[in-house]
C-alpha cells in the first residue's frame, strides 16, 4: 500500500516549526504515519512513525540530506507499506514539480499486533505553539493510494 499527498502552507515557518504527516492502516487503534519537520531554517526531517492508543512512537527519523524549504514550499510525501509481522515502512518527501528520489530516504519495520490488518487513511497537520505569525493555513492536496 502506498499513499502520498502534496503540503504547504501560506505563510514561512516561524517557532519550532510545521508538520505534516500522512498516515495509513489507521483504524480505532492507532495508525502508521510519515511524518515531515519544517523549520524557520529551510531544514527539513522526515519521521516513521506508529500511534497507538493515542501515542505516537518514532521508529526512525532524521533529517533529509541535500533538501531544505520553506513554509510555502510545496512538499510531496510518499508513505509505503507492505508485509505483515512485520511490517515494512519506508517513506520519502521532495520538492513538487522536481524529480522524485528514487529510494525511500527512511525505512523501519514494525510488528505491533494492532496495525497489522487494513485500515484507512488520512493527513494530519500540526503548527507549533511558539508560531508567531498565526494563523497559519496548512493544505493538503493530491492525495491518493493504491
Amino acid at each position: 500500500m502506498t499513499a502520498v499527498v502534496e503540503a504547504g502552507s501560506n505563510k514561512a515557518v516561524t517557532g519550532t516549526g510545521v508538520f505534516y504527516s500522512v498516515a495509513a492502516r489507521h483504524t480505532a487503534a492507532g495508525d502508521y504515519r510519515a511524518k515531515v519537520k519544517l523549520t524557520s531554517t529551510g531544514d527539513v526531517s522526515l519521521y516513521l512513525t506508529r500511534v497507538l492508543s493515542g501515542t505516537e512512537t518514532t521508529l526512525v527519523s532524521g533529517p533529509v540530506a541535500g533538501l531544505t524549504a520553506s513554509g510555502t514550499d510545496r512538499l510531496r510525501l510518499k508513505l509505503s507499506l507492505s508485509g505483515t509481522n512485520p511490517t515494512t515502512l519506508s517513506a520519502k518527501v521532495w520538492k513538487s514539480g522536481t524529480t522524485e528520489p528514487a529510494s525511500p530516504q527512511f525505512t523501519s519495520t514494525d510488528t505491533s499486533a494492532a496495525l497489522q490488518s487494513a485500515g484507512g487513511l488520512g493527513v494530519w497537520a500540526y503548527v507549533s505553539g511558539s508560531s508567531t505569525n498565526t494563523p497559519v493555513v496548512l493544505s493538503f492536496d493530491q492525495l491518493a493510494a493504491g
